[in-house]
């Protein structure tokens, strides 16, 4: 049955189908054909023999009506009519029946024989029938009773009419009961070859539905038990069935799907064992990663609080470089009143003695507003070292801090600019000063030999003019050397306040990547518990 394996299902469950429906059809075409013969031999007989049968025992019960109804002629006399009209009408119907017993063409020859003696004999019984009622009607009653006699020629008639018709009746129950006996003999032999087609069709049914249901169900249990296997993890077992139907194309694509199965499988666990190796490895870098983010983060509050307190440094030197431009300012008014005394040791001698010891008081006080003016500049010199170092510090925590820190770092480049702006102004402020302590040292030994005299006064006096003129020339570019420290303090101000908001920018950056890194972490933390778990997985199948 090897050949079935290459049948399709469907074609088998079809023809299964088909075969039993066609042993249906011959069986209900065998029935059919047995029931419409017996069905055919019943309406024979019935037609051919239990009709006749009805014709001739009626026709016998109307015979013995004749006889009443005649008999009644000669007891009640007053019903003579009624009674010859009942004979009448029974003799035609017995004619009538006669008539259609001659119409069945199934009448054998015996039967004619016995019909053509009764025909005969029933027209002479009619002849004598017919004057024994003329008898009666014309009043010889005594001849009509002789003539009905039971050894008249009248009854003997009469006799030989039922004896016929008997005959007819007996022939026609043997006929029928012969054709009963053949319908039976045929309801015998068609059930028993419908009991024989129906057992031959159940037990070739039986046998090819077994065989068909275990060519489907044996395969499709294999299948299912594979199923199972693979449930349980089993990716090795295979069906290998060499079949060309429904199921050998299903059986190849399960072997199939199972070798597919089998071949990801292998590869998802080695993916998951280099999952888990990267995901370890991943886990480490981004520990790693927000380890250094939170030491940067660290850092930058720390750059953080270096910037405020620059911030807090420059605005003390922008303080400062105000109070030393409010100085300048002073010391040139005071450049202006030498001058002024010059012109007045010019106009008239005699006031030198009195603007002597004004100009030593006045040159004793310069001297000391150089002094400070060292000192402010001393103090801008450390501000401007310190500055620097800061913004070298800042350059490089902005490096550090990669795209985010590219301002900062333009901030920090200005304020180091700056810082070597106010580093020169304080050297120039410095070599000024003292030039102007030497004129200061100078003018007071011009106001110690003007006591000396006029004369050499004159020309001191005139040499100090000279030498106030230069001072107040020097004042005056001082001053305005001491605003631009001003300014570029000022600057430097500004520059710390926008490096201190870059700054905290900076920290809110790194704050949200510190915040990002955490989150890293967990997710590298979930992807490494996700391939542990995945390949625990793996390892249920066996491969």
């Amino acid at each position: 049955m090897n050949w079935l394996n290459n049948v399709k299902t469907s074609v088998k469950l079809t023809g299964g189908f088909l075969i039993v429906a066609s042993i249906v059809v011959v069986v209900g075409a065998v029935g059919f054909l047995s029931v419409s013969n017996l069905s055919n031999i019943i309406v024979q007989n019935y037609n051919n023999y239990v009709i006749p049968l009805e014709y001739l025992a009626t026709a016998r019960v109307d015979l013995f009506r004749i006889r009443s109804n005649l008999l009644n002629m000669f007891l009640i006399p007053e019903k003579k009519n009624e009674s010859i009209n009942e004979i009448n009408n029974l003799v035609s119907e017995i004619n009538a029946q006669l008539e259609l017993i001659n119409q069945i063409e199934t009448i054998s020859a015996e039967e004619n024989s016995e019909l053509k003696y009764f025909n005969e004999t029933w027209a002479s019984y009619q002849a004598d029938l017919k004057s024994v009622i003329n008898m009666i009607e014309t009043g010889n009653t005594q001849e009509a009773l002789q003539a009905i006699q039971p050894d008249s020629s009248f009854t003997q008639k009469r006799d030989e009419v039922a004896l016929h018709l008997n005959n007819l009746s007996n022939m026609n129950l043997t006929m029928l009961k012969n054709r009963q006996d053949y319908a039976q003999d045929v309801f015998s032999q068609t059930s028993t070859l419908l009991i024989i087609v129906g057992g031959i069709g159940l037990i070739f049914a039986l046998i090819f539905g077994v065989v068909i249901t275990r060519n489907i169900t044996i395969p499709l249990g294999q299948g299912v038990g594979m199923m199972r296997d693979l449930k349980q993890g089993h990716l090795d077992v295979r069906l290998k069935m060499s079949r060309m139907d429904e199921i050998g194309e299903l059986a190849s694509s399960m072997d199939e799907f199972a070798e597919t199965m089998q071949k990801i499988t292998i590869q998802i666990l080695e993916s998951a064992n280099s999952t888990t190796a990267a995901t370890a490895e991943i886990l480490a870098a981004v520990s790693q990663h927000t380890a250094s983010a939170n030491e940067q983060s660290a850092s930058v509050n720390q750059t953080t609080t270096t910037v405020d307190e620059l911030r807090a440094a420059a605005e003390q030197t922008a303080q400062k470089a105000n109070s030393v431009a409010h100085d300048s300012q002073n010391s040139v008014a005071v450049g202006e009143t030498g001058r002024q005394s010059v012109e007045a040791i010019m106009d008239g001698m005699e006031e030198i003695r009195e603007k002597v010891q004004a100009i030593a008081q006045d040159i004793l006080a310069l001297s000391e507003q150089t002094q400070q003016i060292g000192e402010i500049t001393s103090t801008v010199n450390d501000i401007a070292d310190q500055s620097n170092m800061l913004a070298l510090n800042a350059t490089i925590e902005a490096a550090k801090a990669g795209e985010q820190g590219k301002g900062f770092a333009v901030v920090a480049m200005e304020v180091r600019n700056l810082a070597e702006q106010s580093k020169q102004a304080t050297t120039k402020v410095r070599s000024i000063l003292n030039d102007i302590q030497k004129a200061t040292n100078a003018a007071v030994l011009a106001t110690e030999q003007g006591t000396k005299g006029v004369e050499a006064g004159m020309t001191l006096a005139q040499q100090a003019g000279d030498v106030i003129n230069q001072l107040a020339e020097t004042i005056r570019e001082s001053s305005q050397t001491v605003q631009q420290i001003s300014a570029s303090a000022h600057q430097q101000s500004i520059g710390m306040e926008q490096i201190a908001q870059a700054m905290k920018d900076i920290n809110q950056a790194t704050i949200q990547f510190v915040a990002g890194a955490r989150q890293s972490q967990l997710a590298a933390e979930n992807l490494n518990h996700m391939a542990q778990e995945l390949q625990k997985s793996i390892e249920f199948y066996k491969i």
